[in-house]
């Protein structure tokens, strides 16, 4: 990720000093060429790039995440299909596209998540984690917390979001400025209330 980002911020400065204008779309970098050959290579580089990133970004990831949330029933391959469905359910739509708040509340929604983990992580378990207790449904497990949802984390998250997401995004004027520090405010607000109600205490059975 660091060299792809690196390459990106070259070839946008090395654009700026021969066209004099600032260009991040690589489309329209290439289609400065004044060689089809050169363009059409571009082109294809582009093309490959992106397979590539979306492959692992948008595919491999929720494929896994979807067979984690009920790993009898659904594996790779179907968590794989059941996220290309919703891809292809979504794509006409462009959410991602049309409506930048869409975008910016499912990104800043992470900030909460992150807070919590780090705080249950490194304050609440200090570092320790019972990983065969984590795969059992036994309900004297230390991780089984009220039938399998620690409704805790799940709390403090949806708070989180509210000055995260929701405010920053739906908000108005009085919040939008809140919007370039949701994911941070998230972290913060959802790791202190977590750790709050707690008691400061590990909340998992001994």
């Amino acid at each position: 990720m660091i060299l792809f980002s690196l390459v990106a911020a070259v070839t946008t400065a090395s654009a700026f000093k021969v066209y004099n204008q600032v260009l991040t779309d690589p489309g329209a970098i290439s289609a400065k060429f004044g060689s089809w050959f050169f363009a059409l290579l571009a082109a294809l580089t582009f093309a490959v790039a992106t397979l590539g990133i979306n492959v692992v970004a948008n595919f491999v990831s929720p494929a896994y995440d979807f067979a984690n949330v009920a790993p009898k029933t659904i594996d790779f391959k179907k968590g794989g299909y059941i996220a290309a469905g919703i891809a292809l359910i979504l794509y006409p739509i462009h959410p991602w596209t049309h409506n930048l708040k869409f975008v910016s509340a499912i990104g800043a929604t992470m900030g909460p998540l992150f807070g919590i983990i780090l705080v249950d992580y490194f304050l609440l378990r200090k570092q320790e984690v019972d990983v065969d207790a984590l795969y059992t449904e036994d309900a004297d497990a230390p991780y089984h917390f009220q039938g399998g949802w620690n409704y805790k984390a799940i709390g403090c998250a949806l708070f989180g979001s509210i000055f995260s997401s929701f405010l920053p995004t739906f908000g108005g004027k009085t919040f939008a400025s809140w919007g370039p520090y949701g994911w941070f405010l998230g972290v913060i607000i959802a790791g202190i209330s977590y750790f709050a109600i707690n008691g400061g205490k590990s909340p998992y059975k001994k």
